[in-house]
């Protein structure tokens, strides 16, 4: 009872503010999110455990509670006066939503670690005397802390962004098919995160469940043919990323492996790749793909190479002083 009050709160405060107020009140708070987790991954390690995650997650809510009450502004007043005002809030929507998307699905916020494989942040791994290696992270994810803290962070990062992705699905909801104009900044971050490969079980069914309203409200049957849909934007963004990844012999996410699977099996399923053009994009992101492997064995070979350089050498001056 107590939580259902606050939301009617929260939507009655939407009807008193109005469309602009809210406005600037949600992207206050994505921003002051934003802010705060990048201090936190810029310093490693603060104090206070998983409270941030849990207040921005409390943020969240209310935001989305805010959206929700905007939703309904035409039940409270009049009616007539809401549709005239309809297309000037959607417009107001709008540029919220093309304000706070690129901050919400953007590093350190969106690629907070929900596993202890590591999903975003790098994480270190510390031997312990039994000889057991563990994954330490710090209280965002990052690294130094102890081992009993590092589920409870990631319970509380997959609690973040699954309040996070409640927010996105509740614009979708408010913008109906106008969310079609931001599908390039958040669906493939969030079929990235619908990934079973390095997310958490929670977080990677919100994922799913985001992108079933998402289809929903671009008038798709289901989410495959939703991706069937956006497949030659998908398969651009894969290819420059994977590109990327291999120019700059970084590491790429391992959720997206997941994500070239389901866009291939949507469009296999739906008849999308028939045509010889998107047959040549088909082939240019594998190509892409293979590139970013040879480039990542390059890599591990370059650096066993000077791992065993500087064994031969330790081993060269032990001998040299035995000798001696």
């Amino acid at each position: 009872e107590t939580i259902n009050a606050a939301r009617q709160t929260a939507r009655l405060f939407a009807r008193t503010f109005g469309t602009k107020r809210c406005a600037f009140i949600i992207d206050a708070c994505i921003a002051d999110m934003f802010e705060s987790c990048s201090r936190r991954c810029q310093l490693r390690h603060t104090p206070g455990g998983i409270s941030a995650q849990l207040t921005w997650s409390g943020s969240c809510v209310y935001c989305t509670e805010l959206l929700e009450g905007l939703m309904k502004l035409d039940e409270y007043g009049d009616k007539d006066r809401a549709t005239k005002n309809a297309k000037r809030t959607a417009h107001v929507l709008s540029s919220l939503a093309a304000s706070v998307f690129p901050i919400i699905v953007s590093d350190p916020l969106w690629t907070l670690s929900t596993t202890l494989d590591g999903h975003g942040s790098e994480q270190k791994t510390q031997t312990k005397p039994n000889g057991l290696r563990v994954a330490m992270v710090d209280s965002i994810g990052g690294d130094s802390i102890c081992e009993a803290s590092s589920i409870t962070v990631m319970n509380a990062n997959a609690i973040l962004l699954c309040a996070l992705m409640g927010f996105v699905c509740q614009f979708a909801r408010v913008l109906d098919e106008d969310i079609k104009l931001h599908l390039p900044t958040i669906i493939l971050p969030l079929l990235e995160r619908a990934s079973g490969i390095g997310n958490h079980s929670y977080v990677q069914n919100f994922a799913v469940a985001s992108l079933g309203v998402i289809s929903k409200s671009t008038a798709c049957s289901d989410m495959y043919s939703f991706i069937a849909t956006n497949f030659d934007y998908l398969l651009d963004a894969v290819s420059i990323r994977v590109r990327k990844h291999a120019k700059e012999r970084s590491t790429m996410s391992r959720c997206m492996m997941g994500v070239i699977d389901v866009v291939l099996r949507s469009a296999i399923r739906h008849g999308s790749i028939t045509s010889s053009a998107r047959l040549s994009m088909v082939d240019h992101m594998l190509t892409c793909l293979l590139n970013y492997f040879d480039r990542q064995y390059d890599v591990s070979m370059s650096q066993q190479n000077y791992f065993d350089t500087v064994c031969n050498q330790m081993i060269k001056k032990e001998t040299i002083g035995c000798n001696a």
